[in-house]
């Protein structure tokens, strides 16, 4: 019996495989095909984040597969499916927007979380410690982004956290210059303030060991 998996390990197991498949596989194939069509492929969660992350993703897959090992982010992507089943509204919808950069071509790509269709509405559903100090500067940069990127009306944050859960709207989208901006000008860290603490990076990354911040 001991050499048998239990029924729990093997949902686990494939419920880490579509994870996989979704945040890792399917991402890297689409960076892939555009840039063998000639442009520069950034997500949008890359632009809500320190620039070397992008870099080091790259050098070590193995540290952003590891990830979804994590418990916490296990129970997101649970509490990510529950909000799909019972909403009503389309799930993980991708898009793409071409920016030009003198003489660089862009493409910022990213899929929502979900998306009412009839009243053009993003939601972000984030998994948090703590709904205290919400919402969080880099979700609402994302909120933006995705509004920009899908040309939506409005967006809405939906935080859950063990002390309780909080709704935020937001309805004022990048603008073309932001993001170009944003391209033009990576920073690292983008968040000083708690950024290079939290990174999965951080033992790796010469700014951290040097403690430039």
């Amino acid at each position: 019996m001991d050499t048998l998996p239990l029924q729990g390990e093997l949902v686990l197991r494939k419920l880490i495989d579509a994870m996989r498949k979704k945040y890792v596989d399917e991402r890297e194939s689409y960076r892939k095909y555009y840039e063998s069509e000639g442009y520069e492929v950034v997500f949008v969660h890359e632009l809500c984040e320190c620039s070397r992350k992008r870099r080091y993703s790259k050098l070590f897959p193995e540290i952003s597969i590891s990830k979804l090992l994590k418990p916490h982010i296990i129970r997101g992507e649970l509490i990510h499916l529950a909000l799909e089943n019972v909403s009503n509204m389309k799930a993980n919808v991708r898009s793409g927007k071409k920016v030009k950069i003198n003489s660089r071509n862009f493409l910022i790509a990213g899929s929502v979380d979900l998306y009412d269709e009839n009243r053009r509405r993003i939601t972000e559903v984030k998994t948090v410690r703590s709904i205290v100090n919400t919402p969080f500067e880099h979700h609402i940069l994302q909120a933006r982004i995705y509004l920009w990127l899908l040309d939506a009306m409005d967006a809405e944050l939906w935080y859950f956290a063990s002390d309780g859960i909080k709704f935020y709207y937001i309805d004022s989208s990048c603008t073309d210059d932001e993001i170009r901006e944003i391209i033009k000008n990576p920073l690292a860290p983008r968040w000083p303030q708690w950024e290079c603490d939290m990174c999965e990076y951080n033992q790796l990354c010469e700014l951290k060991m040097q403690g430039i911040k």
